[in-house]
């Protein structure tokens, strides 16, 4: 029925539910940073399921994030912080960046909708990549220019 109190033989009738001290809250002792780029480029380098081989030794990789396919730590979607990606969209392309922790995936990105207006696609995919990661720009503009030549519809040939 009751608690003895410090040892001294006093019993109190133990009441449920109250607690003498107030909660104290927990901290989250677990760290959740993520390794370095080089540490996760050794290790993606040559083991990973984004890796396609090509003929006399050529290397792809098909991993999001990765503007030219190339197997190389500047243009790695996994191994940098900062990645840019250009795929086909509804209306035009979509330019996706890594902007968030690591760790949580699905609020590390940043989607922006761009139509596919000729020149102005162009323009507007360097400009988000310009102020995002300067060395991609080139890459961004040949990207966003072959997929909105993909998607251009071609003319039914008249024949008189």
């Amino acid at each position: 029925w009751g608690d003895t109190n410090g040892g001294d033989g006093a019993t109190q009738p133990r009441r449920r539910g109250i607690r003498s001290e107030p909660k104290r809250e927990r901290k989250d002792t677990r760290t959740s940073t993520m390794a370095s780029a080089e540490v996760v480029w050794g290790c993606v380098r040559n083991n990973s399921s984004f890796l396609r081989k090509g003929v006399n030794g050529t290397q792809f990789a098909a991993e999001p994030g990765n503007l030219t396919h190339r197997n190389s730590f500047k243009c790695s979607g996994l191994a940098n912080s900062k990645t840019i990606d250009i795929k086909e969209g509804e209306d035009g392309l979509v330019v996706t960046k890594k902007t968030g922790p690591a760790n949580k995936p699905k609020q590390a990105t940043s989607s922006t909708k761009v139509p596919c207006r000729g020149s102005l696609t162009i323009k507007e995919a360097t400009k988000q990549t310009a102020g995002y990661r300067g060395d991609l720009k080139k890459a961004a503009r040949i990207r966003a220019s072959a997929i909105c030549k993909s998607l251009r519809v071609k003319k039914a040939n008249r024949t008189k």
